[in-house]
């Protein structure tokens, strides 16, 4: 008869006999993970550097430098 520690038993003597597997499988899907992810790093963000210029962010984060006081 098969009791509920019988059938866990069973199962955990198939899945320990497949844990070097397991353990492949889950490293190949992470590298390939890694290289999709890298390829689309790749793809939007690693081209077209843009030049940092301190006026021109300074301009875009604050707004236009006009000065309080107007002097004639």
């Amino acid at each position: 008869m098969l009791t509920i520690n019988n059938v866990f038993s069973l199962c955990f003597k198939k899945i320990a006999g497949r844990g070097a597997v397991f353990g492949w499988e889950i490293a190949l899907a992470l590298l390939v993970k890694f290289l999709l992810l890298g390829g689309l790093w790749w793809l939007f963000f690693a081209g077209n550097k843009q030049p940092v210029n301190e006026a021109i962010i300074a301009d875009k984060i604050f707004g236009a430098n006009n000065p309080a006081i107007i002097s004639k």
